[in-house]
């Protein structure tokens, strides 16, 4: 069976593949980028410190004042954050420490 954060990656993948079917780049990058975050994430980490180290890495772009998100990718990286929790529940990991 393939890791909790294998998983995730692949959810990623795919939204990725559906933003760019539909012609949706911004969206598609954040997604690509949130692929790629939780890949660099998982390496000799539990699922519950990759996951955890993914999520405060979407919140800290979405809090950050420095960045100038469109609308778009703001929603994108919120939307990532949910699919994490929806895995995490899924995956029988407590969210509270995430």
């Amino acid at each position: 069976m393939a890791s909790i954060p294998y998983l995730l990656m692949q959810e990623f993948h795919a939204e990725r593949e559906r933003s760019l079917g539909y012609g949706k780049f911004e969206r598609m990058f954040v997604f690509d980028s949130a692929e790629g975050m939780v890949n660099n994430f998982l390496h000799g980490r539990t699922p519950l410190e990759c996951l955890t180290l993914t999520k405060k890495a979407f919140t800290s772009t979405l809090d950050d004042s420095k960045l100038d998100l469109t609308a778009e990718e703001r929603l994108a990286y919120e939307d990532a954050i949910e699919m994490l929790d929806v895995f995490v529940l899924e995956h029988g990991l407590d969210p509270a420490q995430l």
